[in-house]
């Protein structure tokens, strides 16, 4: 009796010890390439965003929702075309558009538009101030080749990645700790920045920053809503509006904000 007793404690003790084996994590280096196939597979995107931001040198904190149309060209100095539909109050609506030479905006208030609210620029002539004004929009945190996700984690000094939830949804956070450069003045310090990756397809669905500018602090968090991957974006949409008779207010205002 005593060693069919022994046998079942074995059996069951392996069977534990195999279970947790299985369970546990992906190291953190399949993980990173996970993610780096995920995020190179997307071209074309259309996401709802919504940011918090808290500037070094204001008190205000500032709150943003956008649903967005990125295509990602890696050709492009800012390394994207966009067309973000921005919604400022319930009854104020904004479009931005860049299509790699040309910028146009749009104000829209109360249902009507207001033509003294519209320009259309060459991007080059403003010096692509405007364009990368809305690049908090694109999210080049995450899609960036250049600058993006897997670069600020390469040359990070300190990596933490837990399994939390977030938004509802089981993810990978990815907390990133930079070292303070004690030989450079006017830098930002005690830089940390929080990834959030969905579990179930390795993309990344929130980012969170936070830093300190001469005393002052800083923050900026978003989140983001996948509406379509790759979807047949073609170059008409991010195509700078000419005047104010080529909008669709019902194209601007229909995803809800």
């Amino acid at each position: 009796m005593m060693n069919n007793t022994k046998k079942i404690y074995f059996i069951l003790s392996a069977l534990v010890t195999s279970l947790s084996c299985h369970s546990q994590s992906m190291s953190s280096k399949e993980l990173f390439k996970n993610i780096e196939n995920a995020v190179s597979h997307i071209k074309t995107v259309t996401y709802k965003i919504h940011r918090t931001d808290k500037n070094f040198a204001l008190k205000d904190t500032l709150n943003f929702s956008a649903v967005c149309n990125v295509k990602i060209v890696d050709t492009d100095k800012v390394e994207v075309h966009y067309n973000i539909n921005q919604k400022l109050n319930d009854s104020t609506y904004t479009n931005h558009k860049y299509d790699g030479a040309d910028i146009s905006y749009i104000y829209i208030q109360n249902d009507s538009l207001f033509s003294g609210s519209f320009i259309r620029e060459s991007a080059k002539e403003k010096n692509y101030a405007y364009v990368n004004n809305n690049l908090k929009f694109t999210c080049n945190e995450f899609f960036s080749k250049k600058s993006g996700l897997l670069k600020h984690i390469s040359s990070s000094k300190k990596k933490i990645i837990k399994e939390v939830i977030y938004m509802t949804k089981p993810v990978y956070e990815i907390t990133v700790i930079f070292k303070n450069n004690k030989n450079k003045e006017d830098e930002i310090t005690n830089m940390i920045e929080k990834y959030y990756i969905d579990k179930t397809n390795f993309l990344p669905i929130g980012y969170v920053f936070n830093g300190e500018f001469e005393g002052m602090k800083g923050y900026e968090t978003y989140n983001i809503e996948y509406l379509e991957i790759n979807p047949p974006l073609k170059a008409q949409s991010f195509k700078a509006f000419n005047n104010v008779g080529e909008i669709d207010k019902r194209e601007i205002q229909k995803y809800n904000l």
